[in-house]
């Protein structure tokens, strides 16, 4: 899907792939985002689960789940180097883009549940996000070009559940995640949202590679993920994202080849949830569907290139 977006309305730029209430009959495979006016892929509810997503140079966020979503994707890849600029009349791109841009539920009024907050009993039911993302790799464009808001890696926020683990994102604009509130830290709390064995390397300069938002206006989710002990399971580094893989352009142009398995000696060979085990909420809910690696990121050392022969970067 190449340029999608094109306003209906004033501010009404529409995805280049939306999924409403998508249900687990069907499956998406190998689906490419280029160059659309806003979210590259949005999920509203359903259970329909992905895998082979690829998404460059989006208007918005790159990938988007709210009101329930329940699904379960492995293997996506998402590529930022620019801002995009519409042609006249064509609409506006977003000022806060993302990687990943999850919420519970949808609008701001919903940061809570009615009645008493169910979500800190572990709460786990259709009407919350709980979606699972395995094998991602986010490259934002740095702290060079930065967005108004936004250019975070992974923003959780609205009480959303989930699971997300062996992935990398890198070359942030701002921090690499960024839990918003204290509705959210509640699933964190119970067990409700797991974010493991991922790699964060070259946040944002401005941010001196802070991997998280700082506590203040957002939620203070360094200390939060310290005391869940995930500090451990999600790598932080400042290294250079260029460094991790075996060919990332630095100023690619229409055309241009990506190369997304882990370079020699990449940190991101390995490090990756191997087994699910351990974790039996994890393998529940992962089935036969999601497979476990020993490496972060979505390639393989050394395996099949499967974005290869049927991808384009483009611009215009």
């Amino acid at each position: 899907m190449e340029f999608a977006g094109y306003a209906t309305l004033q501010d009404a730029e529409l995805n280049s792939f939306t999924f409403a209430a998508l249900g687990s009959g069907t499956t998406l495979e190998y689906l490419q985002s280029v160059s659309g006016l806003d979210d590259s892929f949005e999920w509203f509810g359903g259970t329909v689960d992905g895998k082979y997503l690829v998404s460059y140079e989006a208007g918005d966020d790159h990938f988007d789940t709210s009101e329930g979503y329940r699904g379960r994707n492995q293997f996506l890849i998402a590529y930022q180097s620019t801002f995009l600029t519409p042609r006249a009349g064509a609409g506006a791109v977003s000022a806060d883009p993302q990687g990943f841009e999850v919420d519970g539920c949808n609008g701001g009024g919903c940061t809570a549940p009615s009645g008493a907050n169910a979500q800190s009993a572990g709460r786990d039911d259709g009407l919350w996000t709980m979606n699972m993302f395995a094998n991602f790799t986010v490259i934002g464009t740095g702290s060079a070009t930065t967005p108004a808001n936004g250019g975070v890696g992974m923003v959780l926020r609205r009480g959303t559940g989930g699971y997300y683990f062996n992935g990398v994102i890198a070359r942030t604009a701002r921090q690499a995640i960024s839990m918003r509130d204290s509705t959210t830290n509640n699933r964190f709390q119970v067990d409700s949202l797991f974010v493991k064995n991922n790699y964060f390397a070259e946040a944002g300069v401005q941010n001196s590679g802070v991997v998280f938002d700082p506590a203040g206006t957002n939620f203070g989710q360094q200390t939060a993920f310290a005391a869940r002990n995930q500090i451990n399971e999600v790598a932080a580094s400042t290294v250079t994202a260029a460094s991790l893989f075996t060919t990332l352009p630095a100023t690619p142009t229409n055309g241009a080849s990506f190369d997304w398995s882990p370079a020699a000696s990449s940190p991101i060979a390995t490090g990756g949830l191997s087994a699910f085990t351990a974790d039996p909420r994890i393998t529940a809910r992962a089935g036969t569907f999601i497979t476990p690696t020993a490496y972060r990121g979505a390639a393989a050392p050394g395996g099949a290139k499967w974005w290869a022969n049927w991808t384009n970067y483009a611009r215009n």
